[in-house]
C-alpha cells in the first residue's frame, strides 16, 4: 500500500519534472520538503500514514508513468488534479480532488478521491481524504 501512498502525495505537491510552465500568483511556487497527513472522510481504503515527500519545483503533470492533469488556478493556490496510475502489479490509482495553499507555500489541505482498480477494471477499494500538507 505504500507505493500507493508515494504517488497520491506526488501527485498533489511534486514529483514530476516537466518543463510546461506553472501559474504565476501571489501563492508562491512549491518546492522543498513536505509532510502530509491524511484522514479518512469515507470509504473503504482505510488510514493512511504520514508521508514525508520532498521535490525541486512545482509539478506540472503527474509523476510517469501516471497519465492526468495537473492544473493551477490563475493565482497559483489552487490545484486541480486527476490522474491514473498503473503498478507492475496490475492494479491502477485513480486520484481526483482539489488542494489550496497558504500564499507562503507553506501548508495546504485537500479533499482527494482515491479508487483502486484491479487488473479487469473492478473497484478493489474507493475512498475520500481530508489532506493537511505542512513544508518542513
Amino acid at each position: 500500500m505504500k507505493h500507493w501512498i508515494v504517488l497520491l502525495c506526488c501527485t498533489v505537491v511534486g514529483c514530476a519534472s516537466a518543463e510546461r510552465e506553472v501559474a504565476s500568483g501571489p501563492c508562491a511556487q512549491r518546492n522543498g520538503t513536505y509532510s502530509s497527513k491524511w484522514k479518512v472522510r469515507d470509504g473503504n481504503c482505510g488510514e493512511l500514514p504520514e508521508q514525508i515527500e520532498s521535490l525541486d519545483k512545482q509539478p506540472t503533470e503527474p509523476p510517469p508513468p501516471c497519465t492526468g492533469t495537473i492544473s493551477y488556478s490563475n493565482e497559483n493556490c489552487t490545484v486541480t488534479v486527476s490522474s491514473a496510475c498503473p503498478s507492475a502489479a496490475g492494479y491502477t490509482l485513480k486520484i481526483s480532488g482539489i488542494a489550496r495553499w497558504s500564499e507562503d507555500a507553506k501548508s495546504g489541505t485537500a479533499v482527494l478521491g482515491v479508487n483502486i482498480l484491479n487488473a479487469s477494471g473492478l473497484g478493489v477499494c474507493s475512498g475520500s481524504y481530508d489532506v493537511t500538507y505542512t513544508k518542513l
